[in-house]
């Protein structure tokens, strides 16, 4: 465990940070984690609708992402890139940016991963973020790659913040 320095409300506190961190707080709480990659829910619908129609079925085929995809939606594969609600294009859009965060070295912070999901979803969610902590960011950034065709593609966010 390592220790990172978080801000609630313009007050700095220390955390320890593992493998996965999950900082769960009050909705009134203003929570900035410096030196991270933020993404929330906007950041990743707007991440997988800019990818064009090929680069959705490229990311649709990748084996990492279909392995990915399968801990949230587990009654369905990826559809040859077709994502038609919005909890699959956050998801989609999510492990994309989990991958672009990947290609720059850089850790995550992911704010409110569970929008636009269904509960039995956001269970799977919660065990896709356990499989994360066993992925290989280099896994990720390799995949974001064969997508997105190296560093090029959707940018991840530009304010920097779930360690794997």
């Amino acid at each position: 465990m390592s220790k990172e320095t978080i801000i609630a409300n313009g007050k700095p506190e220390e955390v320890e940070v593992g493998p996965l961190t999950l900082l769960c707080h009050r909705g009134d709480i203003d929570l900035q984690v410096p030196g991270r990659v933020e993404m929330g829910p906007q950041e990743t619908v707007q991440a997988f609708d800019a990818l064009s129609p090929a680069q959705r079925t490229a990311l649709g085929e990748q084996p990492l992402f279909a392995h990915l995809w399968k801990r949230v939606f587990t009654d369905r594969a990826p559809a040859a890139g077709t994502f038609s609600t919005l909890g699959e294009r956050h998801v989609a859009g999510l492990i994309l940016l989990l991958g672009r965060a990947a290609c720059s070295g850089k850790q995550p912070f992911i704010r409110l991963p569970e929008s636009y999901l269904h509960p039995a979803q956001q269970a799977g969610l919660a065990d896709l973020f356990v499989l994360l902590g066993r992925v290989k960011p280099e896994a990720l950034g390799d995949m974001h790659a064969a997508v997105c065709g190296g560093s090029s593609g959707p940018q991840a966010p530009s304010t920097q913040t779930l360690d794997f």
